[in-house]
């Protein structure tokens, strides 16, 4: 009698956890796959960082590969200058040029763009990323989440130096 009770008991909870599966099955299957989605883009903000040349050679400027980088030409600029415009989300990240890339030789300049963390904390991520799942999922709709860290990297020199930049 006690093992009838046992196996009657388990097959019922495995009836249940395989109706559960199925109504979840069958809620998530409706939703809709919108793409890539990237939490704090709409907070963009831009930078101009600027830094001296101190030689002749190639000018290296090292980013993520993930980032947007590009190289313009601007008379504006001093020929022994480059200016670097950034685009970021300060509340993720924190951008400075680094003098010390690993990339420096005596004749080249190379220049590395560094990133900390900006004001927001590891919870306040969190949150943002609970905010934005739970509105896609009142939309039946799911989404590849990321946060907005470093968006673009315009590289502005002079146009007799445009050739000198190489990217890394």
């Amino acid at each position: 009698m006690n093992r009838k009770l046992l196996i009657v008991i388990f097959l019922t909870g495995l009836l249940l956890v395989g109706l559960g599966c199925g109504v979840a099955f069958a809620q998530y299957s409706q939703f809709e796959y919108v793409g890539e989605q990237q939490i704090g883009a709409e907070e963009l903000t831009e930078v101009t960082l600027t830094e001296q040349l101190q030689h002749q050679g190639d000018i290296i400027v090292d980013v993520w590969a993930q980032v947007e980088a590009a190289v313009q030409a601007d008379a504006s600029v001093a020929k022994d200058a480059i200016c670097v415009d950034v685009a970021y989300n300060e509340d993720y990240v924190e951008v400075v040029v680094l003098q010390d890339c690993r990339w420096a030789t005596e004749e080249n300049d190379a220049f590395g763009l560094g990133w900390g963390g900006g004001d927001a904390s590891d919870l306040q991520m969190i949150f943002d990323l609970r905010d934005a799942v739970l509105a896609d999922i009142k939309e039946h709709q799911i989404s590849a989440y990321s946060f907005a860290d470093i968006e673009t990297v315009t590289v502005r020199v002079h146009p007799d130096n445009v050739a000198r930049v190489k990217f890394y």
